[in-house]
């Protein structure tokens, strides 16, 4: 965009972080060129300070987005324009049969409430999870380029080193439950292409494929990062979980207590599975349960990281700082809990018992 002269963004083609006759952008200018889509995305974020609570279920602000989603549609060169005002709609249509009389923005707080909070981030538990979990994978890769304390940074280089396989596998295999969750709120509407939600989906497949799939990165979390070692590194992360289930218990809170009793189950379930995949001798046996195994660790880590998250939203709560935020972690780290974190003894079960069921066909079955 350009006022006065003074340029702010990206006013050129193609990514400028490359060079302009790298494959990206040559491509980028291939794919624009020949079809009839575009590859440079200008988003624009909307500021309401006036409005208490969510904006977006303020009549004035969502309308406002809606003639400015309007306004750029019109715009020479706009390929596409996607908002939360449009999306709101598309939703609020959905859950009337597809009616395109119900494509419309109600007036109402309520009538708001259908089209935008199906799409409510507080309420992506596992994006919320899988984000904390990458997030926390990333600070202990710089604690452990970055510390003055040679046993620190080797500590946390083995915590990262046993988190890598996890944001890349477990988080992966996330996005697809998410979009496909997604195209499943919009109904029949989502398996068609016009709310775009069918892309999503199709877009994150490919994840769970070329950072190595998700076979290959449970094979690395069991070989590399859990058995070299005999699970050392994966009992040690286990006794940070048992240090945050001891917070939560001292807390003493009906929310801390109901998390506090899902997270240890989980850790129980971790630490069953390390035991045992430790004790086996029969590498089959082992590698049999591997992705099951990269699932139950991954959904304790971000189970972990929300309790954790829970920990500190009640102290800042009362504090009296961003009540309605606060509420929203503490509901989410208690929903997760009870709904995802619960999963994790039959998982283990699945594992721990249920190599031999595994391998008991011959390939000439298949």
């Amino acid at each position: 965009m350009l006022s006065r002269g003074l340029v702010v963004g990206d006013s050129g083609s193609g990514a400028p972080e490359l060079r302009e006759n790298s494959r990206y952008n040559a491509d980028g200018r291939t794919i624009a060129g020949s079809y009839d889509i575009g590859v440079d995305v200008l988003s624009v974020i909307v500021e309401a300070p006036d409005f208490e609570g969510d904006s977006c279920l303020h009549y004035p602000v969502i309308s406002l987005i809606d003639r400015f989603d309007l306004y750029m549609r019109g715009v020479p060169g706009v390929r596409s324009v996607t908002s939360v005002a449009g999306i709101g709609k598309l939703v609020i249509s959905a859950f009337n049969e597809g009616n395109l009389r119900w494509r419309a923005l109600p007036r109402s707080e309520v009538g708001l409430s259908t089209g935008s909070r199906a799409f409510e981030p507080a309420l992506g538990l596992n994006t919320e999870g899988c984000r904390a979990m990458a997030i926390v994978a990333a600070a202990a890769y710089d604690a452990a380029h970055a510390h003055p304390d040679a046993e620190v940074r080797a500590q946390n280089e083995a915590f990262y080193e046993f988190m890598v396989p996890l944001v890349k596998g477990y988080s992966t295999e996330m996005s697809l439950e998410v979009t496909s969750l997604g195209v499943q709120v919009h109904g029949g509407m989502g398996f068609i292409e016009e709310t775009g939600a069918a892309q999503h989906y199709r877009d994150a497949k490919i994840l769970t494929i070329y950072e190595g799939t998700t076979a290959i990165q449970a094979n690395d979390l069991v070989g590399r990062k859990t058995l070299r070692d005999g699970g050392q590194t994966a009992k040690a992360i286990a006794q940070q979980v048992a240090n945050t289930v001891a917070e939560l218990k001292k807390n003493g809170s009906v929310d801390a207590l109901a998390v506090a009793a899902r997270l240890d189950a989980a850790r129980q379930a971790f630490v069953d599975v390390v035991e045992f995949m430790a004790a086996e001798k029969d590498p089959n046996a082992v590698y049999a349960g591997s992705v099951p195994y990269l699932m139950l660790a991954g959904n304790l880590m971000a189970g972990w990281q929300l309790a954790r998250a829970l920990l500190v939203a009640q102290a800042e709560l009362a504090r009296g700082e961003d009540t309605a935020f606060m509420q929203s972690k503490i509901a989410v780290a208690r929903f997760y809990a009870e709904h995802m974190l619960s999963k994790a003894p039959g998982m283990r079960d699945s594992i721990v018992a249920g190599a031999a069921s595994v391998t008991a066909l011959p390939l000439e079955a298949f």
